[in-house]
């Protein structure tokens, strides 16, 4: 199977698991899902683990040859950690 015929795949694949409100992502080696109600009852630390994108995981990754948008990951971290702070204190 070709890489474009795999890629659109997974899109199809992704796209039609939000429908039905679950979250794919990519575990070791196999695509998972997850209800993404459930993914947002964890705690941030817990969402990051679950997809690997812990800021220690991403720092101890990070390899610019090979993933030019690895520092993105990290701002999207930072950021994401922000967001989420700032509605629980909006939730109090």
């Amino acid at each position: 199977m070709e890489d474009k015929e795999k890629i659109k795949q997974i899109l199809d694949l992704i796209d039609s698991l939000e429908k039905e409100d679950e979250i794919v992502f990519l575990d070791v080696d196999t695509f998972r899902s997850c209800n993404i109600e459930n993914m947002l009852n964890q705690s941030i630390e817990s969402i990051l683990y679950d997809l690997n994108r812990g800021p220690e995981v991403l720092k101890t990754l990070m390899n610019l040859d090979e993933n030019k948008w690895c520092i993105n990951d990290i701002a999207l971290v930072i950021l994401f950690k922000r967001v989420f702070k700032k509605l629980q204190e909006y939730e109090k």
